[in-house]
């Protein structure tokens, strides 16, 4: 086969060029996005009321039978609910082996019973999510132009539809419309004297802006309606309008515009800003969205009639477009660095071309597999494309070596060619196929990040797949074309060659020490890793923020608040490397703040970003009295918390629990606030009525609720066109019978008998439930622990203590990140258990025996000496992508030890022992270990490196390998060499004492021998 291909180069070369010319048109065409686009493994269910309604009977009659459809179906795997007075909210989450068919089944049983209850829901959903569902960008909008709504009336009439217009865009929220004017009709409370009065009031009112249908109109064959006009259509109208009584409307009521922004505030550096959001389709690249929509505001800006700025204060491009052009960076580097590196070895620019040539033809491969499996470019995909970059010449490294060794030996290039790859063939195919088996069973872990794993396990795969492809049919066509003939003067060996035959001889002669040396050193490392390297989940995708919310121990009014944030952003804008600052709140939540703040690029800073983050807290510390502080860097980081579950038999339960609880947790070293999904237990007022008082006075108790409800609630969305312009308004009572129970209690009922509230009930305060939550049927609360990131090792350890040793009738346990963080570990454990057990299955065929792949199985764990010193050097965090790398790392370590272990098992017959072939095989496999390894390092020495926000995902994974693969090398070398003596040695053991010294002594002379050639030379 090799000698047919050799014959007829033309076909493999015009098959490498489709592949190149192919990849290369999909590599174009393929959509460039911050993470994959995938159909996440759960669904959101929401069913939302306008009106109150009692906790007991939304949770009766809308979460129970929800929860009964969900639990009974095997396909879900968690579900969890939340109720309150207005809504009921359920995430379920799903397993991976749900069929498409089957979540389709489940929606339209959800939407089935959704559509059938028997209290009014104004909106019910089902629907699973999806990646079109995350912003991709957020942009600020600031003016000083003095007529604002002119400035809001050309965003919303020109920008948004023309960001709406842009291909790939699926949604574009904003806050424009919470500047809309509503009216409010407020009833005086001095006027309104009993139910009769009001009911009149408010239908008179209604009427007056009714425009009703009376019929139709048949006029030339063609019907048009008829409709009277309303008697209010003007703002003088209004004011000139009379109630049946005589009275002037605005005798009665209070008529004040009201509008939703002015209960939240938008702030940018001290000036309110408009945020718009853009969302993108599944299978969109965000990087051409992200030109388009900077294309749209630049046009629109320097032709706007109106003052406006913009800002982009979240773009995902940013950080994807950083990390495609950091990937090419890396590839560039890689490769130059590889082939610095194969010239000083094999000292043939034509060998080095080779190998070169291998790179952008496996690349390609993968970009054209990505393409059919409607993959994108996407942090998971680049970053399983990086680390094929570092491994895809190995192979061909392996094969181009031992043809450039033949040829040394033979004056044959054919032969050289054929007998130099069907030696290798091989060890390189279960060199490969083993880095396969460890990387596939990631592919299937559980959830989202198994999902991510799949693409990952794919682009790697395809990587490998294809340099071995490469490696045994392009590489000896070449090697035959290209490389000269080497000169057949003895080549001499070199000093490194003669101290490792030294240090292999001792080692293999003290065999038992050598061991016992590497497992101590072993145990030490595994130590040092569990005891002071930090761990982590994943890394942060940071976009150059930070993010901030902080609560003040007391209740603040909206102004208090608005004021104590505006004066930390504007001590926060000089700070050095501060960009912007962003931050808003809102009078439903007065003691609560959020901030943004921006950074400026690092080449523009004096100072580092953590000397920045420390002026930050400093400056908040001094400005705002919080009780509780977090900070993170970019839109997802949660690096500085962690949650706790509370589950009990009542929601009451474990309210009542929570302060308790928060005050120890408080107590624990580092730990900065806490946060209840129910901050605190709520208060509900009682109405007990008095059946004899509602008999005596001929009242009905259901004519008196639905006064009170009226009260309460007010009436919304009435329609009305007020000077053509169509607008919302709502009708409300005096507020302050919503503001106080006693003026609530005062509340005229009938004016005929001056009848009040108080004169037919009595009211009452008692303790309540404001939500309820419940997870897989019980009843369950979170409970978010913030602390500073530096203590996070100490607050992690002493939170799980206390969670450990607590005694209740509620029971506690870890949730959120570390709950997560915990489950993929398992997991991922679990995938590299797999993929021992496949390699061990490859090896054993490829051997077909036990004892020798056992050996290279046992000498992989001696690689985490070199990871552990990675980590202690660097002083990176151990999270998910370095357990990645570990597990990338098997597969390198399995190649060297394969090819090592066959070449030797192979040519045992050519030598008088064991010994003399461990020595002589070790020696003849140094140059294409110590190759491989110096090319996968080099490649990998960009990523290491790191140094941009795109890098938190490449660094660990770097880092592992790089320092694991560098000391593995020395395993190789020397551990799998002893090991295999251990194990195939006893043929060597069966002479006598003397016999055994005389071979060991031969060597050690011949080691002696080469040091006084090598001084004298």
């Amino acid at each position: 086969m090799i000698k047919w291909m050799i014959q007829r180069p033309i076909a493999v070369f015009l098959l490498t060029a489709m592949v190149l010319v192919s990849g290369g048109i999909a590599g174009k065409l393929l959509p460039i996005k911050l993470q994959p686009s995938v159909d996440g493994p759960f669904l959101a269910v929401v069913a939302h009321s306008s009106k109150d309604i009692d906790l007991d009977q939304m949770e009766k009659e809308v979460t129970f039978p929800l929860e009964t459809i969900v639990n009974s179906r095997d396909i879900v795997k968690d579900a969890n609910a939340t109720t309150t007075t207005k809504s009921v909210q359920m995430q379920v989450l799903l397993k991976d082996s749900a069929k498409p068919e089957e979540i389709n089944k489940l929606k339209e049983e959800i939407s089935q019973k959704l559509n059938s209850f028997s209290i009014e829901m104004d909106r019910t959903d089902v629907r699973q999510y999806t990646a079109s569902d995350e912003v991709i960008m957020m942009i600020a909008l600031t003016s000083n132009d003095p007529d604002q709504e002119r400035v809001r009336k050309e965003l919303k009439d020109a920008v948004i539809p023309a960001l709406r217009e842009i291909q790939g865009i699926s949604k574009v929220e904003h806050t424009l419309d919470q500047y809309q004017e509503n009216y409010e009709f407020e009833l005086k409370a001095d006027r309104i004297q009993s139910l009769q009065q009001a009911n009149t009031i408010i239908d008179e009112l209604r009427d007056g802006f009714a425009s009703p249908l009376l019929g139709t109109l048949d006029y030339g064959k063609e019907p048009y309606r008829v409709r009277s006009e309303a008697a209010v259509t003007t703002a003088e109208e209004l004011e000139q309008f009379r109630l049946s009584t005589g009275e002037r409307l605005m005798d009665m009521v209070n008529v004040r515009v009201d509008k939703p922004a002015d209960h939240r505030y938008l702030m940018m550096s001290g000036e309110p800003f408009y945020e718009i959001n853009i969302f993108a389709s599944a299978h969109a690249s965000e990087v051409k969205i992200s030109e388009q929509v900077q294309a749209v505001l630049a046009k629109h800006h320097s032709e706007q009639s109106t003052e406006w700025q913009y800002l982009f204060a979240w773009d995902a491009s940013a950080f994807i477009g950083l990390a495609v052009s950091e990937l090419v960076v890396n590839i560039l580097f890689g490769a130059g660095i590889a082939a610095v590196i194969l010239l000083l070895v094999f000292r043939s620019f034509r060998t080095t071309l080779i190998v070169a040539i291998s790179m952008p033809v496996c690349i390609c491969t993968t970009l054209l597999s990505m393409a059919m499996f409607n993959y994108s470019l996407n942090i998971i995909t680049l970053l399983g494309i990086g680390l094929g970059t570092g491994m895809i010449v190995d192979a061909c490294i392996v094969v181009i070596e031992n043809i450039f060794r033949k040829m040394q030996e033979t004056e044959d290039r054919m032969d050289a060619v054929i007998s130099g790859t069907k030696e290798v063939f091989a060890p390189v195919m279960s060199s490969i196929l083993t880095t396969v088996a460890v990387f596939l069973p990631i592919s299937f872990m559980d959830g989202i990040l198994g999902v991510f794993m799949k693409q990952l396990a794919l682009t790697v795969t395809v990587s490998l797949l294809s340099s071995l492809v490469v490696a045994l049919t392009l590489i000896p066509i070449l090697s035959d074309k290209l490389i000269r003939t080497p000169k057949a003067d003895e080549v001499k060996a070199s000093r490194v060659m003669m101290m490792y035959e030294k240090l292999l001889v001792q080692a293999v002669k003290r065999r038992r020490i050598t061991l016992l040396s590497f497992i101590l050193v072993l145990c030490l490392s595994i130590y040092a890793l569990v005891a002071f390297v930090p761990t982590n989940f994943l890394p942060n995708i940071s976009d150059r923020s930070l993010f901030i919310n902080v609560e003040v121990d007391e209740k603040l009014d909206y102004e208090t608040n608005l004021s104590l944030m505006d004066h930390a952003a504007k001590q926060m804008l000089p700070i050095d490397g501060v960009k912007e600052v962003l931050y808003w709140g809102n009078d439903q939540s007065t003691s609560r703040g959020t901030f943004i703040v921006l950074f400026e690029d690092r080449k523009d800073m004096q100072q580092t970003d953590e000397q920045m983050k420390e002026q930050i807290k400093e400056t908040i510390d001094r400005t705002i009295p919080y009780s509780f502080l977090s900070m993170g860097e970019g839109q997802g980081d949660k690096s500085g918390q962690m949650s706790i579950s509370l589950s009990g038999s009542s929601m009451g339960e474990l309210v009542r629990a929570v302060p308790a609880i928060k005050e120890e947790l408080m107590l624990i070293p580092g730990v900065t606030g806490t946060e209840a999904a129910l901050l605190e237990n709520s208060k509900e007022w009682v109405i007990e009525f008095s059946k004899e008082q509602l008999a005596y006075h001929s009242i009905s108790r259901d004519e008196v609720e639905r006064y009170v409800s009226l009260v309460l609630s007010g009436i919304q969305d009435v329609d009305i066109k007020v000077d053509g312009e169509r607008t919302a308004a709502s009708i409300q009572f005096p507020a302050v019978y919503r503001q106080s129970s006693d003026a609530l209690y005062r509340l005229p009922i009938r004016s005929d008998v001056n009848l009040t509230l108080q004169d037919v009930s009595t009211i009452k305060q008692l303790d309540s439930e404001s939500k309820r939550i419940r997870k897989n049927g019980s009843y369950d609360m979170g409970l978010t622990i913030y602390f500073d990131a530096a203590s996070k090792e100490r607050v992690v350890r002493d939170v799980t203590q206390f969670v450990d040793r607590y005694q209740s009738e509620i029971q506690l346990s870890i949730g959120g990140a570390q709950q997560q963080e915990a489950e993929a570990f398992q997991k991922l454990f679990i995938a590299v258990g797999v993929s021992f057990a496949a390699v061990f299955m490859i090896l054993t065929i490829q051997f077909n025996r036990f004892r020798l792949p056992f050996l290279i199985m046992l000498s992989l764990p001696f690689a985490m000496i070199g990871v552990s010193l990675g980590f202690l050097l660097t002083g990176r965090d151990f999270d998910m992508m370095a357990m990645i790398g570990i597990v990338m790392l098997v597969g390198i370590i399995v190649n060297n030890a394969i090819v090592l272990i066959d070449f030797i098992h192979n040519h045992r017959k050519d030598y008088p022992d064991v010994f003399t072939a461990v020595i002589e095989g070790s020696k003849l496999r140094v140059r294409p270990i110590l190759t491989t390894t110096l090319t996968t390092v080099g490649g990998l020495i960009p990523m290491f490196i790191g140094g941009s926000e795109a890098s938190s995902f490449q660094t660990p994974i770097a880092t592992a390998v790089m320092f694991g693969l560098t000391f593995s090398t020395f395993v190789s070398l020397v551990l799998v060499p002893v090991l295999y003596y251990f194990f195939e040695g006893g043929a060597d053991r069966k002479p006598t004492q003397k016999q055994r010294k005389g071979f060991f002594k031969r060597f050690s002379r011949k080691a002696a021998d080469a040091d006084v050639t090598g001084a004298v030379t």
